[in-house]
């Protein structure tokens, strides 16, 4: 699950827009607005453009991309059925 908010906040920093990213990924507006939102996932493809694209660095990868697996593995908390 990808944690919006961090996202965002790189995106508007980076001054590119979401138009531009889209375009770089290979995906429609509509699907990135998708993928933002957590109603579809992003690729492992689409996740390395983004790292590379946006400067974000090791250390804060999983915090945006992988927020769901990260906590639910801090916790111990086990994957809805």
């Amino acid at each position: 699950m990808v944690n919006t908010e961090k996202l965002n906040a790189r995106i508007n920093n980076s001054g590119f827009k979401k138009e531009y990213i889209s375009d770089q990924l290979g995906i429609s507006p509509t699907s990135l607005r998708n993928k933002m939102k957590n109603r579809t996932k992003f690729n492992a493809s689409e996740i390395e453009k983004l790292i590379r694209m946006l400067s974000i660095d090791a250390s804060e990868v999983y915090s945006i991309f992988f927020t769901e697996l990260v906590s639910k593995t801090a916790t111990n908390e086990e994957e809805p059925s």
